[in-house]
């Protein structure tokens, strides 16, 4: 339980930086102004320094097992952009189905697990869910105008720049997240993902090829 009586759970231990990344997805996914990654903090637990994040929901089901469901899973296209562009960001390249969930009742994604976020340049990437999600969905999705504002304002938020630099973790890893933000602050704004090709090359099987999103 947390502070305040919620059920929560345990993520990451001491050793690494996992416990940063985590918290660091939480306060990036607010600054966003989204709400995919539960609330994660630094939390001690019998004496072992690491992070908390509370439950998607007494109802939430892992994504595979919600994918096998007959009723399946509905997302809404506002959440496979908050997803997308979330990982995107985070240089997520391992949302797979083990830290994804859906609450059906809602139709809401979680994204749980961040650990592996923020990964240093080159490192290799899990190539099932990530990119069917922040790779294929962007590429072949136009934002609407009212899309491309919402988001060239979601991502001009300082904080996003100010959270990035002050985080816990190597200066490469940190340079290589603030040329993402920027890279997707100009893809967006010029209305397509050719600034980020060679980001889509290192996370996907084969080249990318991006699309317009502007209609």
């Amino acid at each position: 339980m947390d502070d305040d009586g919620h059920a929560a759970r345990f993520l990451k231990g001491a050793g690494g930086t996992q416990a940063d990344r985590e918290v660091l997805a939480s306060k990036i996914n607010d600054a966003l102004g989204i709400d995919l990654v539960p609330k994660t903090v630094f939390r001690e637990h019998y004496g072992i320094a690491g992070s908390v994040q509370l439950d998607a929901g007494k109802k939430a089901q892992m994504w595979g097992e919600a994918r096998r469901s007959p009723l399946g899973v509905k997302v809404s296209r506002e959440q496979k952009f908050e997803l997308s562009i979330l990982d995107a960001l985070l240089g997520n390249g391992d949302r797979h189905a083990g830290n994804l969930m859906y609450t059906r009742a809602t139709k809401r994604i979680a994204a749980i697990d961040n650990g592996l976020t923020m990964m240093a340049p080159g490192a290799r990437r899990r190539q099932d869910i990530s990119a069917s999600w922040w790779g294929g969905f962007l590429e072949q999705t136009a934002m609407t105008s009212a899309e491309q504002s919402l988001w060239l304002s979601r991502l001009s938020n300082p904080e996003l720049d100010e959270l990035i630099d002050s985080a816990r973790l190597s200066l490469s890893v940190k340079r290589a997240a603030l040329e993402r933000l920027a890279k997707l602050r100009k893809a967006i704004k010029n209305g397509d993902w050719k600034a980020l090709e060679e980001y889509f090359k290192v996370g996907f099987d084969g080249p990318a090829q991006p699309r317009r999103l502007a209609k």
